[in-house]
C-alpha cells in the first residue's frame, strides 16, 4: 500500500509562525478545545480527534486520535510552517503512545511540499499498546520545500497519543536556524493573494492570443538571460502584461505590447559562450512558431535574436537530475490562491505545456500533436465550471503526454473517481473487467466475488462505454497500460457500494458489492525471493529479491535447466549483480538522451551503458527466460533490457508500460505535483522503448479461461518454451 498522505491536500493546513515558542508543537494552547495552529483534515471520519489534559508526556496538554467504529481508514493531525530556512535536512522528534493499535499502525509524519520528501512511518509503525516513547524522522531536501508539514496518524483501528514535538534543522531547533536569502524573484509578492485577472472571455482571436502569449512566456522563461537568473518573478510578470494584452485591438498592437514588455526585461547581451546545436542532437528545439506566427518583424527579431544568445549557466527555474534529466526549480505550488483564479489558471497551463515542450524526450511522440494542445487547454482550463471540472482539464492535459510516469492526482480527482474499491484486482479481457486476484479474500467472499467472474456493467453502464468515456483520464503509455488503470474509473463514486452485473459459469447475475478503503483490506502478497519448481528450473521474483540475494540465488541454480527471472514487478536494483552472470562480455545494453541545458528543447545523446563481464567460471549456461507484462513499468523496463545481454535469453509476456527512465517530478499550480519521463531511453541500435515498451520474443497475454482455471498462462507459456528447449536464434 502507498504511503497515504501522498495523495492528501496541503490546502487546509493553517498555523504560519516564525518561532519555535510560537509553533504549539505541545498543543499547550487550546482555543475552542482545538490545539491553536493545528488541522485535522487528513484522512475520514472514522476517528474522533481530542486533546487529552489527563494523559501526556509533558506539560498539560496532548493530542489524542480515536477510531469510533469497525470501518477503519486512517486520520491524521496538520501543522504548517513555510520553508524559509537555509540548512539541508529537517527532523522531527516526539512522543507516541498507543493503546490497542490494529489493522494498521500509529506514527508520527512529516512531509515537505510540494511533494519533495515525505514519512509517515509506515514502514516502522507501532501497533498494539505501547507507553511514551520518543521516535524521530528526518528528512534531507529541505532546500527544494515551500512548506513544512507535520503531525501524527493512525491508521487502522485503536488510539493514539503524541506530545512533544520539536523540528531541528541541521540539529539546530526551528526557532534558531538561520532562515535562507531569499531571490530578487520571491521578494515580489504583488501577486501572492492573486492575479487579479478575474474575467475572461474567449473567442477565437483572444484564444489564439493566448496560446501566443503562452508560447512567448515559456520560450523567455528558459531563454532570456535575465530571467533564468531569478531576477525577476516570471509567474507574476505574465499577470503584469495580461490585462494590456487581453485588450490589444489588433496584431499590431498586441505585437507593440509584447515587445514593450519583452524590452524591460532588461538587455540581451552577446553569448560569447552559446554554441551552435550538436549536429547530432536527437532532438532539435521547436521554434518554428516563431516564424510562422505572422509577428511584427522587430518581435521576430527580438525572439531570434534572444535564441542566439540564450541564457547560459545555473538556470534559476531548471537544473540537472541525478542522471542528466531536468530538475525544476523555484516553481511555487501556490496552495492558498483559490481555483477560481484565472489568471492562474492560465499559468496553471502555461507551465506544464512548456515543460513538456522544452523538456519531455518524447514530445513528438504523443498521439495528439503537442502543438495543438496549448489552446485547447486553456480553452477547457479557463471555461471549467466547477473545481472539479478544473482538475479533471488539468488531468486530462496530464494524460496527453501519453506517459505512464505522468501520475496526477488531486482531492477533488480523488472524490470524482472515488477512494473506495471493491476488494479484488481486475484485467480487462475484450472490454470485460475479468476478478483476476483478491485485495482481501474474507471480503470478497463476503460479497460472493470469485475469481474468473466477468463484470460486464457497473451501475447498469457498460464496462466498455465506461473505459472509452474516460480514458482521457487515465495515464498511461499504450493501450496495456489504459487496461490497468481501468480499475480506479470503473467503479468511480465515492460511495460505499455500486451494482454491478457478473457472468459466472454460463449465468448473468446483477448484484451490489461494497467498496472499501484500501486501509481495510488484509492483503496477503508472497515474500518468496526465489524458489525451485519442478524439472530443475529456477524461478526469481524480483520485486522481493535484493541485492545482497544475488550469489546466493544464483549459486543456488547454478546447474539447473532454467532460469525465469519474472518481471511482472518493480525490482529492487540488482540487474548490475545478475549481469555478470549472463555474459563473461561486458555488452552495451542502453543508451539515453539527456536534456541539453544550454539550449532548451534540445536532446542530445549519452555513451552506451554496459553490463555483464563476469567470469567464465560463474557463467549461468542454462536457459534465461524473462516474464514481462503491463506492470514492468520504468526501473522493471530498464532491468530486463540488461538481463535481455544473456546469449539464450527469451522475453515472454505482453507489452510493458512504455515508461523507461528517471522521472522529472515538478509542482503544478494549486499545491499538486507531477512527473514525466526525463529521460530517452533507447537500444544500443537506436531502437525506442517508450510507449512500445519491451517487446517479448514470445507474446502471450492471460485469457478469461486461464484465469478461471487459476492458471498464470505467462509462467505456462514459459515452461513449456523450457520443456522444448527452444533456443532463441
Amino acid at each position: 500500500m502507498k504511503k497515504l498522505l501522498l495523495i492528501l491536500p496541503a490546502l487546509c493546513l493553517c498555523g504560519n509562525i516564525f518561532a519555535q515558542s510560537k509553533y504549539n508543537l505541545d498543543f499547550e494552547i487550546l482555543e475552542n478545545e482545538t490545539a491553536k495552529g493545528w488541522a485535522s483534515p487528513l484522512g475520514n471520519d472514522n476517528y474522533k480527534i481530542s486533546y487529552d489534559t489527563s494523559i501526556r508526556q509533558n506539560g498539560k496538554v496532548s493530542a489524542s486520535i480515536e477510531s469510533i467504529n469497525e470501518e477503519g481508514g486512517f486520520r491524521a493531525i496538520s501543522y504548517r510552517i513555510p520553508s524559509h530556512f537555509s540548512g539541508k535536512k529537517i527532523k522531527l522528534t516526539g512522543y507516541v503512545k498507543t493503546e490497542n493499535v490494529r489493522d494498521g499502525w500509529a506514527g508520527l509524519w512529516l512531509r515537505l511540499d510540494p511533494k519533495i520528501g515525505f514519512d509517515n512511518m509506515q514502514d516502522k509503525g507501532i501497533t498494539g499498546t505501547t507507553d511514551w516513547k520518543k521516535y524521530e524522522i528526518e528528512l534531507d531536501d529541505l532546500p527544494n520545500a515551500e512548506t513544512i508539514v507535520f503531525g501524527g496518524l493512525i491508521s487502522g483501528k485503536g488510539k493514539m497519543w503524541f506530545d512533544n514535538l520539536e523540528l531541528t534543522i541541521d540539529g539546530i531547533p526551528i526557532d534558531k536556524a538561520p532562515l535562507r536569502e531569499l531571490s530578487s524573484a520571491e521578494k515580489d509578492v504583488e501577486f501572492n493573494n492573486g492575479s487579479n485577472i478575474n474575467t475572461l472571455e474567449l473567442d477565437d482571436t483572444r484564444l489564439a492570443n493566448l496560446d501566443l502569449l503562452g508560447r512567448i512566456w515559456g520560450f523567455l522563461k528558459y531563454y532570456h538571460p535575465n530571467i533564468g537568473t531569478g531576477a525577476v518573478n516570471w509567474d507574476y510578470e505574465l499577470f503584469r502584461v495580461l490585462p494590456s494584452y487581453l485588450n490589444a485591438a489588433n496584431n499590431s498592437e498586441r505585437d507593440a505590447i509584447l515587445l514593450s514588455w519583452i524590452n524591460k526585461q532588461g538587455d540581451v547581451k552577446p553569448c560569447k559562450p552559446c554554441k551552435a546545436l550538436d549536429k547530432d542532437a536527437q532532438m532539435v528545439p521547436d521554434l518554428d512558431w516563431i516564424t510562422s506566427s505572422n509577428l511584427s518583424s522587430a518581435l521576430e527579431q527580438k525572439l531570434n535574436m534572444i535564441e542566439k544568445n540564450r541564457f547560459q549557466g545555473t538556470h534559476y527555474y531548471v537544473g540537472s537530475g541525478q542522471v542528466g534529466q531536468a530538475n525544476f526549480t523555484n516553481e511555487k505550488s501556490y496552495v492558498k490562491i483559490p481555483y477560481s483564479d484565472l489568471g492562474f489558471r492560465l499559468l496553471a497551463v502555461y507551465r506544464y505545456w512548456n515543460m513538456i515542450q522544452y523538456y519531455f524526450p518524447y514530445k513528438n511522440e504523443t498521439d495528439q500533436n503537442w502543438n495543438s494542445v496549448l489552446k485547447e487547454m486553456i480553452s477547457k482550463t479557463i471555461k471549467a465550471e466547477t473545481e472539479t471540472d478544473y482538475h479533471l482539464a488539468l488531468l486530462e492535459m496530464v494524460v496527453k503526454i501519453d506517459d505512464s510516469h505522468g501520475v496526477f492526482s488531486t482531492p477533488k480527482t480523488w472524490a470524482h473517481f472515488g477512494t473506495k474499491f471493491p476488494p479484488f484486482e481486475i484485467q480487462i479481457i475484450d472490454n470485460k473487467a475479468v476478478v483476476s486476484k483478491f485485495y482481501d479474500s474474507n471480503l470478497a467472499e463476503e460479497n460472493d466475488i470469485k475469481i474468473g467472474d466477468v463484470i460486464t456493467h457497473v451501475n447498469e453502464v457498460p464496462v466498455s462505454e465506461i473505459l472509452k468515456t474516460n480514458n482521457k483520464y487515465i495515464f498511461a503509455s499504450n493501450p496495456s497500460v489504459k487496461r490497468r488503470g481501468a480499475f480506479f474509473v470503473l467503479f468511480k463514486g465515492d460511495n460505499s457500494s455500486c451494482n454491478v452485473t457478473v457472468e459466472r459459469q454460463g449465468t448473468t447475475t446483477s448484484k451490489k458489492i461494497k467498496k472499501y478503503s484500501y486501509s481495510n483490506f488484509n492483503r496477503q502478497q508472497s515474500k518468496d525471493k526465489w524458489n525451485m519448481l519442478d524439472n530443475n528450473i529456477g524461478y526469481v521474483h524480483m520485486g522481493n529479491l535484493t541485492r545482497g540475494d544475488v550469489t546466493e540465488m544464483m549459486t543456488a541454480f547454478k546447474d539447473t535447466k532454467a532460469i525465469i527471472f519474472d518481471i511482472r514487478n518493480y525490482p529492487q536494483g540488482t540487474l548490475y549483480e545478475i549481469a555478470p552472470y549472463l555474459n563473461t562480455k561486458s555488452v552495451d545494453f542502453v543508451k539515453f538522451t539527456k536534456p541539453d541545458l544550454s539550449y532548451p528543447g534540445a536532446f542530445i545523446w549519452e555513451p552506451s551503458y554496459q553490463a555483464g563481464g563476469g567470469s567464465k567460471e560463474d557463467l549461468y549456461r542454462g536457459q534465461v527466460i524473462l516474464l514481462v507484462n503491463e506492470t514492468t513499468q520504468s526501473h522493471a523496463e530498464f532491468t530486463a533490457m540488461c538481463l535481455q545481454i544473456a546469449e539464450n535469453a527469451i522475453t515472454i509476456g505482453s507489452q510493458t508500460s512504455g515508461a523507461d527512465g528517471n522521472v522529472s517530478k515538478f509542482n503544478v499550480v494549486g499545491g499538486y505535483s507531477t512527473m514525466i519521463t526525463g529521460i530517452g531511453i533507447f537500444y544500443p541500435d537506436g531502437r525506442k522503448t517508450q510507449r512500445i515498451g519491451i517487446v517479448p520474443d514470445i507474446e502471450i497475454r492471460p485469457t478469461i479461461k486461464g484465469i478461471q482455471q487459476g492458471r498464470d498462462e505467462v509462467l505456462d507459456k514459459a515452461l513449456e518454451v523450457i520443456d522444448s528447449n527452444l533456443i532463441k536464434d
